[in-house]
């Protein structure tokens, strides 16, 4: 009987139709070729210096650095607790001995969105392993730090403002400077003058640091290693060039070409190291010294896969000002989410 009344449903839907039609009436409306239009993804970037704030946390409220001052402040032993979480979210981790409670938590902070929250991130929680394609990073005047987020549609961008009710946080491997908040509601605010909010920043001129983690730097170089799908997307800036060396000078001493790739590679230089200790050496680096005061500054930067898949991929050399959040994981690197982090700068004369 079913099976029936499905046939008569379908024939009474066919008699209702318009009459089918052999071929599309569109023809001549799709032979313009496409166009590629540029797309720029402002961010409001503006220098933090002298009295310039975000003016958070208000009098009397607690900041990033109240979260902060939560956690240890040393590396902890593999094994230990990695998760700090309210009374009322403990999370249901089969060892519940991962887990910290602490009394302070849920807490709620005011903070600013430095960043586009598009990162992503996949990190052990209770020793499985979660997928955050939505991460971002919150700072105020006290600190910053990252919150994990598991979503690929943003309802607040970099500039704007946020409340924050952290719920639990974690170190993603031991260590503090890789601390995130792994729960938290967020709820995006009204910027305080009604204009589009900004995006304070340091200008940084030395290597990244453990003291520059989640907080807004500028570097400013040449393209030293360009990002590809081999290297995951890493951009390497270096602060200069060294001089090409004379065409008929030897490959250097014994001692530049030993030390130089094991000093290079913990300036974070990628794959720029071969070029950059090629030419120290034959430029005459005989010593660690001569070879520290040789090499560049180097940072590298994490682009994002959209940005890689739409084309950007600054060539080397290209002589660029870069901003973002700084993050610790294998590397200590700068996050590229929109191309408004990136400034392609005039060549010094």
């Amino acid at each position: 009987m079913a099976r029936w009344l499905s046939w008569v449903a379908f024939v009474a839907l066919v008699g209702c139709s318009p009459e089918l039609r052999d071929r599309s009436d569109l023809g001549g409306q799709f032979d313009a070729p496409g166009v590629q239009r540029p797309v720029s993804e402002p961010v409001r970037y503006v220098e933090r210096r002298g009295a310039r704030a975000y003016g958070l946390p208000r009098a009397g409220e607690p900041g990033i650095a109240d979260l902060i001052a939560l956690l240890p402040s040393e590396a902890i032993d593999a094994g230990e607790s990695d998760l700090w979480a309210g009374p009322d979210d403990v999370p249901p981790c089969p060892d519940p001995d991962r887990v910290t409670v602490l009394d302070d938590l849920p807490l709620t902070v005011e903070a600013v969105v430095s960043i586009h929250p598009r990162q992503y991130l996949k990190v052990p929680v209770c020793d499985q392993d979660e997928r955050n394609y939505g991460s971002f990073v919150v700072e105020d005047d006290t600190g910053g730090i990252v919150v994990l987020r598991n979503s690929r549609v943003a309802q607040y961008t970099a500039g704007d403002r946020v409340k924050l009710t952290v719920r639990a946080m974690m170190f993603t491997f031991r260590d503090p400077s890789t601390r995130v908040v792994v729960a938290a509601d967020v709820e995006r605010l009204d910027p305080p003058d009604g204009e589009p909010g900004v995006v304070l920043y340091e200008r940084l001129e030395v290597p990244f640091s453990l003291a520059d983690i989640s907080e807004t730097r500028r570097v400013e170089g040449r393209v030293l290693q360009k990002p590809t799908n081999t290297n995951f997307g890493q951009l390497v800036l270096a602060s200069a060039l060294p001089p090409a060396p004379d065409p008929e000078a030897g490959p250097g001493s014994a001692i530049c070409r030993e030390s130089c790739p094991t000093r290079c590679r913990r300036r974070q230089c990628g794959e720029g190291c071969a070029e950059l200790c090629a030419a120290v050496c034959a430029n005459g680096a005989d010593g660690n010294s001569e070879i520290d005061e040789a090499l560049p500054s180097c940072w590298p930067a994490n682009v994002d896969q959209e940005l890689q898949r739409r084309g950007f991929g600054p060539e080397k050399g290209t002589r660029l000002a870069i901003y973002g959040p700084v993050f610790n994981s294998f590397d200590i690197e700068m996050w590229v989410q929109r191309l408004g982090q990136v400034e392609v700068l005039d060549d010094e004369e």
